[in-house]
């Protein structure tokens, strides 16, 4: 990446530019770092266009694209209250970093005079990552921008030139302001780690924790605070260590110790506030009421890692999930637009993608399983969703894979939203080669 965190500022205007707007009407002007005001930078170089969108429940959305080579940007918007003004920068596709976009948002309320308000830009939408830690065939990491894509970027543990990658076993990955990509390497020897790269063509790569301190090497959950520059790992089952993105570890005082909440650490997040969403599973009775070890979501302030409230895998939608059952349990979390997406990987009896508010209550799930006819084409039945492969305002991207009669089905799936409208698969078939993700054999 060019730049670090982008930001832009917004004056919100009305009625001061004669002829251009109305009584009814705002002027949003955007200066994108190009005029000097001391508080915006510059647009990036490998930024292409400007996407500003208004939106609130009484007017809709209005969406508007400009030129990144503009120095002010004006756009016109009807005042009120509760404005929702996201800001996207749009990255040219062929650049080699995992971003698309730059984006921020902010609400505001449009009045008469003029109003100065600053978007903070972080990560916008990621291109595809597609972990195949798949013991007996791949062990690699692979990039496309999106299901058009018919090329694709890939790393390997010969492609590592300033860290020691004895295996290469990608499992979970993240992101900072930046766009550089954190790999947790989960491997069951001596070589589990997290490793930072700046993109797929210029490594740079960083051993951000080392094989030492990673207890027992069973590192399935990374996750970046994007505000406070914080990396979250886990360690062993049931420890989390909290670094620097330069993986400074001031001391063992860093560590956030979960043995009494959660036997196993399946699945991280981090939201704008800084507090840890953390899909486990739990047999302690002071966080679950339920009989035998159950999976669970937990959120927590990482400063006081008390449990602050849980969501079990129980409810009418849910039955019981316990240790019997194998491969059931919430395995990723993402969080986009104020609301935590979760991959309730169920085996054969309840495959779903759940939406959950940041009070963990269900909003909306979506999915069913796979009814074991082949070949399964049909629209809302997963395999066993697995991971999300990208945080994008575009849709919902999910690698979904299992094993059935002897063999592995790996695939991306992507739909427009929780009613699962706009339901599209990316197989082998769609890129020429087969995918080779957590399960396969």
């Amino acid at each position: 990446m060019k730049k670090t965190g982008l930001l832009l500022c917004i004056s919100l205007v009305m009625g001061l530019i004669s002829g251009c707007s109305t009584n009814n009407e705002a002027i949003i002007v955007i200066n994108t770092g190009q005029e000097p005001t001391g508080r915006a930078a510059v647009v990036p170089s490998n930024v292409t266009s400007i996407t500003v969108t208004v939106s609130a429940s009484d007017i809709g959305s209005l969406t508007q694209t400009f030129s990144a080579g503009q120095a002010v940007i004006y756009m016109t918007a009807p005042i009120g209250s509760n404005r929702t003004i996201t800001v996207a920068a749009n990255i040219n596709p062929e650049d080699p970093g995992a971003l698309l976009s730059y984006r921020g948002s902010t609400i505001a309320n449009l009045s008469p005079g003029e109003n100065n308000i600053t978007v903070n830009m972080g990560p916008g939408d990621t291109k595809l990552m597609i972990p195949e830690p798949d013991p007996y065939i791949t062990r690699r990491l692979r990039q496309i921008n999106d299901f058009s894509s018919t090329t694709w970027a890939q790393l390997t543990a010969t492609d590592f030139t300033n860290s020691t990658v004895g295996t290469f076993y990608p499992w979970d990955i993240d992101f900072d302001r930046q766009g550089r990509i954190y790999i947790a390497n989960n491997v069951y020897y001596d070589y589990s780690q997290v490793i930072r790269i700046d993109n797929f063509n210029a490594l740079n790569d960083t051993v951000i924790v080392p094989s030492a301190l990673m207890e027992a090497a069973d590192t399935k959950a990374i996750a970046i605070d994007r505000i406070n520059n914080i990396l979250y790992h886990s360690t062993g089952s049931t420890s989390i260590y909290r670094v620097d993105l330069n993986g400074t570890l001031p001391s063992l005082g860093t560590l956030i110790s979960v043995t009494a909440m959660l036997s196993q650490i399946l699945a991280m997040a981090v939201d704008d506030a800084g507090m840890l969403y953390i899909a486990g599973m739990t047999a302690a009775t002071p966080i679950s009421p339920l009989p035998g070890s159950t999976y669970v979501i937990i959120k927590i302030n990482p400063a006081n890692p008390a449990v602050l409230m849980a969501y079990y895998a129980t409810g009418l939608d849910f039955a019981l999930l316990t240790v019997s059952a194998g491969t059931k349990y919430f395995a990723d979390i993402v969080i986009f637009d104020q609301y935590i997406y979760v991959t309730n990987q169920a085996g054969v009896s309840n495959n779903k993608i759940l939406k959950l508010n940041k009070s963990l209550e269900l909003v909306a799930s979506y999915g069913q399983p796979f009814d074991g006819t082949l070949p399964d084409n049909d629209q809302g039945q997963f395999w066993g969703p697995h991971h999300f492969a990208a945080i994008r305002s575009d849709g919902i991207y999910i690698l979904d894979e299992n094993f059935y009669s002897g063999s592995s089905y790996d695939r991306i799936v992507r739909i427009d939203d929780m009613d699962g409208s706009g339901w599209q698969v990316f197989d082998s078939a769609s890129i020429g080669l087969t995918f080779n993700m957590y399960y396969a054999c």
